[in-house]
């Protein structure tokens, strides 16, 4: 039976863009292999549980790392696994192997040399747009990452070997990689598809809590990282939160706002925060954004994110709510693209209860929003992606 291997990243934002193709080569019949390779992935797997009843439904999960201490056994049974992985890419021909195209072990970049060398090699980008034309975020973090508070490694960088690079617009075409365009394969926006509501319309996603699972609808919040360099200065995201709750509460009182916090934000910091603030109508949730739009009312983001992309292609409102600091609109120079794709750009309680009221009622008009992304229908099978195999050097 044609196989294909999906390669679960740790930067586990990446894989909700590239899901969507995963489950419909399973739906389509095609053996998937859902490889964890890491501990990281396997705990973010975990907490998706969207993800992990789609994947392990749909597809065998087969999870590499040990779990418990790393004790000679434990690593032991994770260098037989590793061997086992290996074997299986050997043997095996004609398969397809997604990637991502972050930085990776030493490990799991000899997987993807195997699947170039056996079957075909797919790595796939992390954004649906180039946001920032001509920005060199890497360098730029490399040149900031003590202001950034990012540590210093002196590990070696390695990449995924490819066949081909997998974008999601053609604007993306050239991000990576220094090929020509025969080195990209354009897969356009897959949650716009129809064979994605199709998908979505057999399989319903099942939520990670029974709160948000029995809420007809909710406000979805996106909380970055902890730190004020995201934001004006002496403002961090304590601040915000307690903002965004009483903003969110002078237009909608009563509504269940659900929070979605990205890893580096402490949990235990944030249950007891919620407590200190006394507000009981909220939870966290960490479904994938996709998810979590299909309910909600509309969604707040607390700066710049790919999560305003996500609630864009499921046609809900979103505001980005930030006051951002000197440092970052250096960094990043243009303040925001929020504004040109539909969203509301505020800094202030006031504009945030204002900018609620507002959106009441709002509806997308999908076929302006196709035309903008240029979106064309396409039909995905194994083929789609293992055609002119070999011809790429």
């Amino acid at each position: 039976m044609t196989k294909v291997y999906f390669f679960v990243s740790a930067a586990f934002v990446f894989n909700d863009k590239i899901l969507p193709v995963i489950l419909e080569l399973a739906r389509q019949g095609y053996a998937v292999r859902t490889v964890v390779f890491d501990k990281q992935s396997a705990r973010l797997i975990r907490e998706n549980q969207a993800f992990l009843t789609w994947l392990t439904e749909l597809t065998t999960v087969t999870t590499v790392v040990a779990g418990g201490e790393p004790t000679p056994l434990n690593r032991l049974a994770t260098a037989a696994r590793l061997l086992w992985l290996y074997l299986g890419l050997l043997v095996n021909g004609r398969y397809l192997a997604f990637f991502d195209t972050k930085k990776t072990s030493r490990l799991l970049s000899v997987a993807s040399r195997i699947a170039r060398f056996r079957g075909r090699s797919i790595c796939y980008v992390g954004r649906y747009f180039d946001y920032y034309p001509g920005f060199e975020e890497e360098r730029a973090m490399e040149e900031n990452k003590e202001r950034l508070g990012k540590r210093s490694s002196d590990k070696v960088i390695r990449r995924h070997v490819h066949d081909k690079i997998l974008v999601f617009d053609k604007s993306q075409i050239g991000v990576k990689g220094n090929g020509g365009p025969e080195e990209y394969l354009v897969l356009n926006h897959p949650k716009m598809q129809p064979w994605w509501r199709d998908f979505m319309a057999e399989h319903p996603p099942v939520y990670d809590n029974e709160i948000v699972e029995r809420a007809d609808s909710f406000i979805s919040v996106f909380l970055t990282h902890q730190g004020n360099y995201f934001f004006e200065e002496g403002t961090d995201l304590d601040g915000f939160i307690s903002e965004i709750i009483r903003g969110i509460r002078a237009v909608y009182p009563d509504t269940l706002i659900v929070f979605k916090p990205k890893v580096t934000v402490d949990r235990e910091w944030l249950a007891g925060f919620f407590r200190e603030l006394g507000e009981t109508n909220v939870t966290v949730s960490y479904m994938p954004v996709s998810v979590l739009s299909l309910k909600s009312i509309c969604g707040i983001t607390t700066c710049q994110s790919s999560a305003q992309f996500e609630f864009l292609l499921g046609g809900t409102p979103w505001i980005e709510y930030c006051r951002y600091s000197t440092f970052w609109k250096e960094y990043y120079p243009p303040l925001t693209f929020t504004n040109v794709f539909g969203g509301e750009f505020v800094r202030y309680v006031e504009e945030l209860s204002e900018a609620l009221e507002n959106l009441k009622g709002r509806k997308y008009d999908f076929d302006k929003l196709r035309g903008h992304l240029g979106l064309e229908p396409q039909a995905i099978d194994f083929d789609f992606f293992y055609k002119d195999k070999g011809a790429i050097a």
